[in-house]
């Protein structure tokens, strides 16, 4: 009997605790919740109409269901990004899919697509994962170009190891070397001032056109990848579709599609 007092009191409590917040909520905002709500959903609907079919077809990216590693329930696993990532950047195993997009994406959001124009040819470019470096240890993702190294290093839930990517950089003392540092915020890299800081929101607004612009088995495969990364690391989309997903992600989402290049 008293454990089912105590839910009762419990449950009143809860009330009265939601008519206090519904009361506040008209005091500050409105009256008439009803008509905000309309108001509200009135202002998205506008946006919406207004993205333009390339942009509308990057949001339906971030709609996709299921996502690639929400069932997994591994979406914080770092070598599973990385070696999705390596995958992307790999045209020699996506000669009939998404080819060089992916790696021409990151490349012009690192400041070297000048360097690897058009005319450059990267189609034979393979990432490799998980590549030992000897005894500096072993970089997420070694992807080789032409002329050059570039050295990715990925963090979600861990910190640099001490020296870790100056320590790869070392490893190739007689080629150029550019390393990056892919982290949730954007972080520096404390032990290589030189390395270039990367978000995976960095990431998603890079790859997001691409995703966007084929129906592929490649391209679909992608656009799941990237429904995680929005989901779990940036704060945008949900579950589901545009229109199951709480205002509050529908806004930040057509803020962040809206922002994408044209």
């Amino acid at each position: 009997m008293l454990y089912l007092q105590t839910l009762i009191q419990a449950g009143h409590a809860l009330l009265a605790a939601r008519a206090d917040a519904l009361d506040k909520f008209r005091r500050a905002v409105t009256t008439d919740p009803e008509a905000f709500r309309a108001r509200v959903q009135a202002g998205i609907e506008r946006r919406l109409a207004q993205l333009g079919p390339e942009r509308r077809a990057r949001l339906d990216v971030l709609g996709v269901e299921p996502d690639l590693m929400g069932p997994l329930d591994q979406v914080r696993a770092e070598t599973l990004h990385t070696r999705v990532i390596a995958w992307a950047l790999s045209p020699a195993r996506l000669s009939h899919g998404l080819g060089t997009a992916p790696l021409r994406a990151l490349l012009d959001r690192l400041s070297l697509g000048v360097r690897f124009h058009d005319g450059v040819d990267l189609d034979g470019v393979r990432a490799v994962p998980e590549h030992s470096v000897g005894s500096h240890g072993r970089v997420d993702i070694w992807l080789p170009l032409p002329g050059l190294e570039v050295l990715i290093e990925a963090k979600i839930d861990h910190f640099e190891g001490e020296g870790q990517v100056a320590g790869y950089r070392r490893a190739f003392p007689s080629r150029e070397v550019i390393t990056v540092f892919l982290t949730l915020d954007g972080r520096p890299c404390e032990s290589d001032p030189n390395a270039v800081p990367l978000s995976f929101r960095d990431l998603l607004a890079a790859w997001i056109p691409v995703a966007a612009s084929g129906r592929t088995g490649e391209h679909d495969y992608l656009a799941r990848y990237l429904k995680t990364v929005a989901v779990e690391f940036c704060d945008l989309a949900d579950e589901g579709g545009f229109q199951e997903w709480p205002w509050a992600r529908q806004i930040r989402t057509l803020e962040f599609v809206e922002g994408t290049s044209a």
